[in-house]
């Protein structure tokens, strides 16, 4: 997929990839709905070695390719890794051409990209997080009255109650004060509805990699049974009614990578320790390489490619110096080593015995895995 891959380093100006320029205009939004998706990146990856990010999205072939990532400079402080992950099993129907998840993921990203700049005083996180789910909600809710006053779609009899208007989950990462060196702890301040996740990768000392959000299901599970049963969601955002948006603050230590994914990102491993393997594996190869963060985005690319079970999008930041220096403090002292090996050994154990590999998943997790649930406060 080389030739479909992109390599060009993003700027990280105010705004997003899926900016709309101008008000709404009424009668408009049949364009301002093909602005939006051909404005889009499209497929494949994105780095910034000035800000340490790295943007991957790979496409199920056939799809209505749901989900995007996006990256925002709230203000001079901070920055949020934003996923908006269409739900296509729900939003098949098209609206204006165009699959209504793909249509709800830009929405999402388009909205945040609106109050990039103005989140700044609107209070402390929860209510940050109650602006956000009324402004997500009005912006699908707007959409899909205009797109109606036009023709442009209608919701079909026989589409049952699993269908919903523009349906879509939400994840951002606020990295707040991100430090330059290691060893310092920074926050970050999570926004979710859905089933996309954010995740934190810090040392073997602190645990190894861990979920700092919870999929918002209709039983509460861990991350072992969300892969093994793949419980329905209870929750996501949809022009059809207001959800709430959880909000999360969480200390974390430098140097670690800040990972805010769809679900194709988390979800088709044969254990929860795929996901960290993975991230290991990228940076020790990346390392060998003079573009380190391409390298590393590239490595996750072709696993995915290869391994491909839905749509997969990631914005993934480095914290706590270069790439360089990250990645070998993650992956080169004996400590992280061992744990490689210790996850490598699980999953084996996984591919061939299933009862086992729970009951080594339930032993961890009451050990450094324990994380999964919710990491600071």
């Amino acid at each position: 997929m080389e030739g479909s891959t992109k390599k060009n380093v993003d700027g990280t100006t105010s705004g997003s990839d899926l900016a709309l320029s101008g008000a709404a205009v009424e009668g408009e939004w049949a364009g301002r709905f093909a602005k939006l998706m051909t404005g889009d990146a499209g497929p494949g990856y994105s780095v910034n070695r000035e800000e340490n990010w790295v943007k991957l999205r790979v496409d199920k072939p056939h799809s209505g390719h749901d989900s995007t990532p996006a990256v925002f400079v709230l203000h001079r402080l901070s920055t949020a890794l934003a996923i908006a992950d269409g739900m296509g099993g729900r939003g098949a129907q098209h609206l204006a051409g165009t699959c209504h998840a793909a249509l709800a993921s830009r929405l999402a990203l388009d909205m945040i990209n609106d109050l990039v700049g103005r989140l700044v005083g609107l209070g402390p996180g929860p209510e940050m997080a109650r602006i956000i789910e009324r402004r997500l909600h009005e912006k699908l809710k707007s959409a899909w009255n205009g797109a109606l006053c036009e023709g442009l779609g209608e919701v079909s009899p026989f589409g049952g109650t699993m269908m919903s208007n523009l349906p879509t989950t939400f994840t951002m990462a606020e990295v707040v004060r991100p430090p330059a060196v290691p060893g310092l702890p920074f926050a970050v301040n999570t926004f979710n509805c859905g089933d996309s996740r954010v995740y934190v990768l810090e040392t073997a000392a602190r645990g190894g990699l861990a979920a700092l959000t919870n999929d918002d299901t209709r039983v509460p599970v861990d991350a072992f049974t969300a892969l093994v049963d793949d419980p329905p969601l209870a929750r996501f955002l949809t022009a059809d009614r207001i959800q709430p948006v959880t909000f999360g603050c969480h200390i974390l230590h430098s140097p670690c990578l800040v990972i805010a994914c769809s679900d194709g990102f988390h979800h088709y491993f044969r254990t929860p320790m795929g996901v960290e393997l993975l991230l290991r594996k990228a940076m020790a190869e990346a390392m060998a390489e003079p573009d380190i963060l391409g390298a590393f985005a590239r490595t996750l690319e072709s696993h995915f490619e290869a391994n491909l079970h839905d749509d997969v999008t990631a914005a993934i930041m480095v914290v706590g110096g270069p790439a360089a220096s990250v990645f070998a403090d993650l992956t080169l002292p004996a400590a992280e080593q061992e744990r490689a090996r210790q996850l490598m050994a699980e999953e084996r154990v996984a591919a061939d015995a299933p009862k086992t590999a729970r009951a080594n998943w339930e032993r961890r997790r009451k050990a450094d895995f324990e994380r999964y649930k919710e990491v600071g406060s």
